[in-house]
């Protein structure tokens, strides 16, 4: 995925697509105005970590958005799990927001060469 990435931002001179492990991310402190966690939440060894990491280099000014997104069925079936890990990270005014997506037919084969990344 990162090296698609970064061929699909070869053109953008200000773009640095790189490599790096979410449990100890090789950046300084409030480095970044966005961070997102696509989807993978729980499948990080240490999930509070990953979710340190990602509030300890997101501006502390108040200038940095984070988005933590997952799927209810692989991530936990209960409410307020996400969110009280979250807090527990140290994020404050935290929202979650849920969203139902419906797969048709047409969509599902793509869906499906997704999942086995064909």
């Amino acid at each position: 995925m990162v090296t698609t990435e970064r061929d699909s931002f070869v053109s953008m001179l200000s773009i640095t697509v790189k490599d790096m492990d979410s449990l100890k991310v090789e950046v300084p402190d409030n480095y970044f105005t966005h961070s997102i966690l696509n989807f993978s939440i729980f499948t990080m060894a240490d999930p509070l970590q990953c979710l340190w990491e990602m509030r300890r280099t997101l501006r502390g000014d108040g200038g940095g958005v984070a988005a933590v997104l997952t799927w209810r069925r692989f991530g936990t079936s209960e409410d307020g799990v996400l969110q009280s890990l979250v807090g527990e990270a140290g994020f404050k005014d935290v929202k979650v927001l849920k969203k139902s997506v419906v797969v048709t037919e047409q969509d599902l084969d793509g869906l499906t060469q997704f999942f086995l990344g064909d």
